[in-house]
This record gives structure tokens, C-alpha cells and sequence, in this order.
């Protein structure tokens, strides 16, 4: 048998607010961890006597690819805290 919290089950849009929590997570996670893999491969690649762009593209992407699937496996484990918690 499953127990709900009384202000939970009070709650008639609980379902919308979880899903704008949840998609919120999921794409400012990928977005933040996109531009921190994006830096680290820019950082990586320093060069003595070049140019240093603060935004690549393609560096983004393969980071959006990269980091997508760690965030919405992640973000299912902060909604099950942050229901814990609520």
C-alpha cells in the first residue's frame, strides 16, 4: 500500500507541477552541463600563439549528446528527493 502526504493528495494539479519541475531539471541540466563540457574540450584543446573562441558549436552539441542521457537519468533521482522532501 502506497502513502501519500496529505498536502500531496490535496493537490489537484500535482501532476503539472511535477512535470514542470521535471523538464525544468532536464533542460537546464543538459543546457549547463553542454557548456561545462564545452569549456573543459576548449580548454583542452589551448594552443600557444591562437585564438580562444568562448562559444563553439559543435563542442556544444557533442556536449548536449553527451550529457543527456547522465541528466534525465539523474533527474528522475532529484524527483524522487524533492517528493521525499515535499
Amino acid at each position: 500500500m502506497i502513502f501519500y502526504n496529505i498536502s500531496m493528495k490535496s493537490d489537484p494539479f500535482i501532476f503539472f507541477k511535477s512535470a514542470a519541475i521535471y523538464l525544468f531539471v532536464i533542460i537546464f541540466g543538459t543546457v549547463g552541463c553542454s557548456l561545462i563540457y564545452m569549456i573543459y574540450s576548449l580548454c583542452t584543446g589551448l594552443v600557444a600563439g591562437q585564438g580562444f573562441t568562448m562559444f563553439n558549436m559543435d563542442h556544444f552539441v557533442n556536449g548536449m549528446f553527451l550529457s543527456a542521457p547522465v541528466v534525465i537519468v539523474l533527474s528522475s533521482i532529484f524527483m524522487v528527493l524533492y517528493f521525499i522532501r515535499h
